[in-house]
């Protein structure tokens, strides 16, 4: 059993993917990832103080190196827009008493060169900073291009 299971702190995404607006969503990836320490300890500043933090953004990148607890960034992050990494979510639910899901989307155009994207977090800021991280995976390539809109499905689970 690993550490970050006994701890009952868990998350999981899915990158569905389309080429036009009328295509449906198809899944691409979809796995659970690592909440790293930095995670676990915003959580519990979050409980003990009422930290104002909040999940606010993701995240992709080119990065391939296997997630550890001590990450406190993506290893390859990828500018999106403009200098923009961290981009906001659109959307999230309360799916029960324990898990929250976040939605968010890369347009088409977004990033505006084709990328292999391998990586993905989720962060408390927006932008060009990213503020704390959360958790973090790695994947098999997805190429991003410009004719694919991406939709990220985070799921946060105690």
């Amino acid at each position: 059993m690993k550490l970050h299971d006994t701890l009952g702190l868990k998350g999981h995404f899915k990158i569905l993917g389309r080429y036009s607006p009328e295509d449906p969503w198809v899944l691409l990836r979809e796995q659970d990832n690592l909440v790293v320490n930095a995670g676990r300890t915003m959580v519990r500043n979050f409980l003990s103080s009422g930290s104002a933090l909040k999940l606010q953004s993701f995240a992709i990148g080119t990065g391939t190196t296997a997630p550890a607890v001590s990450d406190v960034g993506l290893e390859l992050p990828v500018v999106y827009s403009g200098s923009d990494i961290y981009k906001a979510y659109e959307e999230f639910t309360e799916d029960d008493y324990r898990s929250v899901t976040y939605v968010g989307y890369l347009s088409s155009i977004e990033p505006a060169a084709t990328t292999d994207i391998t990586e993905i977090g989720l962060f408390t800021s927006v932008g060009e900073t990213g503020g704390t991280m959360l958790c973090r995976a790695t994947f098999d390539v997805i190429t991003k291009t410009n004719q694919l809109e991406i939709r990220i499905e985070y799921q946060v689970s105690i």
